[in-house]
């Protein structure tokens, strides 16, 4: 986001400008996965919907395993 800033204070906020420019989504998206955590995501349903790198790395389950799954019911944590 592009921000002016004054006494560390965000006067006016606003998408990127460019060709380059990031949508929120993308940037959302290399935020989670870019966490030194764990996070897991799920829908109203229990749906995992978001499985980031470290889950993959603490869990043992990559996130094209685990997205689209319910839940954790019958998983165990890989080695």
């Amino acid at each position: 986001m592009s921000a002016s800033m004054s006494s560390g204070t965000a006067e006016a906020l606003g998408p990127d400008e460019g060709p380059g420019a990031k949508s929120g989504a993308e940037l959302l998206a290399a935020l989670l996965d870019g966490m030194d955590a764990a996070l897991c995501a799920f829908d109203a349903d229990g749906t995992i919907t978001h499985w980031n790198r470290e889950a993959e790395r603490i869990l043992g389950w990559s996130a094209e395993e685990a997205v689209g799954r319910p839940g954790f019911a019958g998983w165990a944590v890989r080695r």
